[in-house]
């Protein structure tokens, strides 16, 4: 509980406190206004007041008790109305009289300045008996420290953001893991290598262009032409090839160069339907509210590892990433995300999330549908590290995580 006595006989002026020798008047409205927006936005946690009736020489330090008249002083419903016009947001202000040996004082309690800064919402101009005016304006806002007030700077405006983040920001901790093992690491399959189905055709359209190209070469009077026959015939009737042994030579050429472009699905669905692994992310809030309108950030590395969110065989035909070689999946990197927010860069990939609300004490599952990711045998007993950056409105900055995925036996 407030000593109101000791405030009165003995507080020296300091950020919390402050003197003045006689009430408030209409003409001293600015000076009222300036000294409460002052005091609200004093770096304190305390209760702020000013006393009425006292005098402090500044030089000397003396103390004077001098007490007002109760006629002397307004309505305090009148000082109220003065910070309600002109100050936002609202401060919390209380006045009342107190009696102390035998005189009167007015004591201004400013309470709860929780919401700073405080500042003027509208201009006001005063003139003063020498025809000089006084004003404040829009926008100016006042800050009181040990016993001066000045205006309020640039530093001391993100001194309060900043204490307002550490107080009303998500102060809570954040768990990240994957969705099947309840762990940050988890350890996949390699893959072997394997023959997709664009190189597996390329290369038996190649076999036949080249064996027609040899048969141009020689005329059809050749002794080999009875051989040529027999052998085409052979092949023919034993070959798995006849859809393109049917074909002449402009057409299997043609059909070569379109060859990645016409089974990049099936070896999409070979990499990422048949052979790949699936797993989720999930996030669990460990704090005591909600973390607002989040979205996430995964960095992978391209070498030995390709992902998707490809479902299913026939599916997801217009986001199908290309394939730039004819060598095994490992010899090309995906660098059509789309249906992942995608970025693709020179050593990494990056996926981006929206998730909306996270919601405390629930795990929520990063992505709807598990993800397909294949490794590279070449990553067998090799782990890398998905790079993991959390968003919200609520968090000042982003909760940086790591996960880690390991290749084969360990």
């Amino acid at each position: 509980m407030t000593n109101y006595d000791f405030l009165i006989n003995e507080k020296n002026e300091d950020t919390d406190f402050d003197a003045k020798a006689i009430p408030y008047k209409p003409e001293t409205k600015i000076d009222f206004l300036k000294d409460v927006m002052s005091m609200a936005n004093a770096d304190i946690t305390l209760d702020r007041y000013i006393v009425l009736g006292v005098k402090i020489d500044k030089k000397t330090g003396e103390r004077y008790l001098i007490g007002i008249e109760e006629k002397d002083i307004l309505d305090p419903a009148d000082y109220q109305n003065w910070i309600h016009n002109y100050i936002e947001p609202d401060i919390d202000l209380n006045f009342f009289l107190y009696s102390f040996e035998g005189k009167k004082y007015g004591i201004f309690q400013i309470r709860d300045c929780s919401n700073p800064p405080y500042i003027m919402k509208k201009n006001y101009n005063y003139q003063t008996n020498d025809q000089k005016t006084e004003y404040l304006n829009e926008g100016e806002a006042w800050i009181r420290k040990n016993t001066k007030q000045n205006p309020m700077k640039r530093a001391d405006f993100e001194n309060i953001y900043e204490k307002r983040w550490k107080y009303q920001g998500f102060s809570g901790d954040v768990k990240l893991f994957f969705s099947d093992t309840n762990s940050d690491v988890l350890t996949l399959r390699t893959i072997d290598e394997m023959m997709l189905p664009s190189k597996r055709d390329y290369e038996k359209i190649t076999k036949i262009i080249d064996r027609k190209k040899g048969q141009l070469k020689k005329s059809e009077k050749s002794l080999n032409y009875f051989y040529n026959r027999f052998s085409n015939i052979f092949w023919w009737i034993f070959s798995f090839d006849r859809k393109y042994l049917k074909l002449n030579l402009d057409e299997l050429v043609d059909l070569q160069g379109k060859i990645l472009e016409n089974y990049s699905e099936d070896d999409y669905a070979l990499v990422f339907g048949l052979l790949a692994n699936r797993f989720n992310i999930s996030i669990e809030n460990l704090g005591e509210e909600y973390i607002e309108d989040a979205s996430i950030k995964l960095i992978f590395p391209t070498i030995g590892v390709a992902v998707s969110n490809y479902t299913s065989y026939g599916q997801n035909k217009l986001h199908l990433p290309k394939i730039t070689t004819l060598g095994n999946p490992w010899n090309y990197y995906i660098k059509d995300l789309t249906n992942l927010n995608g970025k693709y860069g020179y050593s990494t990939f990056e996926i981006t999330k929206e998730i909306g609300d996270i919601k405390h004490k629930i795990p929520t599952d990063v992505f709807p549908e598990p993800l397909k990711l294949s490794l590279n045998k070449s990553m067998n007993g090799k782990a890398i590290i998905i790079k993991c950056f959390l968003y919200g409105k609520n968090l000042r900055e982003p909760i940086y995580r790591e996960l880690t995925l390991k290749g084969g036996d360990w």
